[in-house]
């Protein structure tokens, strides 16, 4: 009986752990076989998808959270933010709108009323001696009404619309982009010059080297027109003058 007690223990004793023995070297029950060469350190298991979960650490352990990128098919990297340099070309969309709407009454109303009475005032008589002139008390009896009322209003609505092609001139220690826009076209010898300044921030810039005229800062705008059109609706000079000097 002392013996089936005894043979268990010594199994025991002897027997290594199946993690700690070197798989690259096949080992008796006892240790290693005769005329096997020193074990060296047990390979690392390979690493297994980042994120998920390997086949040999405990399913149940703590693991990093698993992002979408990770398990969705349709997953697309978002843009890289495009570099931009001097000299590139932006497309500037122009749209710029104001609507002004003023409205002012004036009032003004003044009375007055002055009364004077001239009961003694002296003269020289035919004998050269002083008189009374003021025999029969003359008297100054006026009112004085004024009144001015004024209404005025103004309405105003002006809109612009357009595109044009700007060109990074210079780029700030922050990065900001200073813009400069040149455009003019002629037709049947009417000329249209458009002009455009203004500094951007590059993340305002879309990936098709576009930015909207609204998140320009500094923005100077500037259109002009020259030929018979313009001519045509121009005052002459004298009614310029006329409505420079004309007091009414």
């Amino acid at each position: 009986m002392r013996y089936l007690v005894l043979i268990p223990v010594l199994l025991l004793a002897f027997w290594q752990p199946a993690g700690a023995a070197d798989r690259s070297q096949p080992d008796g029950i006892f240790g290693p076989l005769p005329g096997a060469g020193p074990r060296g350190p047990a390979p690392a298991p390979p690493a297994g998808p980042p994120g998920g979960y390997d086949g040999r650490s405990d399913f149940f352990a703590p693991h990093p959270p698993m992002l979408v990128r990770d398990f969705a098919w349709s997953y697309v990297d978002a843009p890289k933010p495009q570099e931009i340099k001097v000299h590139d070309i932006i497309t500037v969309t122009v749209k710029e709108a104001a609507e002004t709407n003023a409205k002012s009454t004036y009032n003004r109303q003044r009375n007055g009323q002055y009364t004077a009475q001239l009961a003694q005032f002296i003269r020289i008589n035919a004998q050269g001696n002083l008189d009374n002139a003021a025999q029969n008390s003359p008297e100054i009896d006026g009112e004085l009404q004024s009144r001015l009322q004024s209404t005025g209003q103004v309405t105003e609505s002006e809109s612009m619309k357009y595109r044009i092609a700007a060109t990074v001139v210079d780029i700030l220690p922050n990065g900001v982009l200073v813009l400069e826009a040149h455009k003019s076209i002629v037709d049947n010898k009417d000329l249209w010059e458009y002009t455009l300044t203004g500094k951007v921030d590059p993340r305002k810039v879309s990936p098709d080297s576009s930015v909207l005229s609204e998140n320009v800062a500094d923005l100077s705008i500037a259109k002009r027109q020259h030929g018979k059109l313009t001519d045509s609706t121009k005052r002459a000079w004298f009614i310029h003058l006329y409505d420079w000097i004309g007091p009414f």
